[in-house]
C-alpha cells in the first residue's frame, strides 16, 4: 500500500529536526568540555591552589587505571562552578569585563542532571531539572524547550565565555 505524501514528508522533516537536535545537543556539550578544560588550563597556568606542577613533558595520551598524577587545577575535582569562581577571582584583579557568568553552571548541571521530556506534540523536547525534596514535593528549577534556536543561543553563549577565557590569557 503506497504511503501517503504528506506523512512521508512530515517523517522526513521529524528525522532533520532530531538530526539538528543532537547536532546541536552534541555542540553545547562539547562546547561545555572546552570551556571546562580552558578553565583548568588556565587555572594552571595561574598556579591556582592546589597546585602542584606535572613533571617536564608529562604525556596524558595512555595513561591507564591507577596512574597517579599531582593535584593542580588539571587533576583535582573542583566542579564547574568551582573553576569559574576562581578563574573570576583572578581576572577580575586586571579585567572585570572578562568575567564568566555562573549561569553557564545551571545549564550543565541542568543537562547532567535534568529530565527530558517529549510532549504529546512531539518535538521539541522539554528539558526540567528538579530541587531535592522537600516536604514531599520538588520545585522545578530549570525548564527549557529544546528547539534549534535555543539550542544555538546556548552554543553563542557558551563561545562567549570561550572567547573571555581566550582573551585574558
Amino acid at each position: 500500500m503506497p504511503q501517503n505524501k504528506n506523512m512521508v514528508t512530515h517523517k522526513s522533516q521529524g528525522i532533520a529536526l532530531i538530526n539538528d537536535y543532537e547536532q546541536l545537543l552534541g555542540s553545547v556539550i562539547a562546547n561545555l568540555h572546552s570551556l571546562e578544560f580552558m578553565l583548568r588550563l588556565y587555572l594552571y597556568k595561574k598556579r591556582s591552589s592546589p597546585h602542584a606542577s606535572f613533571r617536564r613533558g608529562q604525556n596524558f595520551t595512555g595513561l591507564l587505571e591507577g596512574a597517579t598524577l599531582p593535584i593542580n587545577a588539571l587533576t583535582d575535582y573542583q566542579t564547574l562552578g568551582d573553576l569559574i569562581k576562581g578563574y573570576n577571582t583572578l581576572v577580575k584583579r586586571r579585567h572585570s569585563d572578562l568575567e564568566i557568568e555562573q549561569g553557564i553552571v545551571n545549564l550543565r548541571d541542568a543537562l547532567a542532571h535534568g529530565r527530558v521530556f517529549v510532549p504529546k506534540s512531539g518535538l521539541p523536547l522539554q528539558l526540567l531539572k528538579f530541587s531535592k525534596p522537600h516536604n514531599d514535593k520538588v520545585v522545578v528549577t530549570f525548564s527549557a524547550t529544546l528547539s534549534s534556536e535555543w539550542l544555538t543561543a546556548q552554543n553563542v553563549y557558551i563561545q562567549k565565555a570561550i572567547v573571555q577565557v581566550r582573551a585574558s590569557q
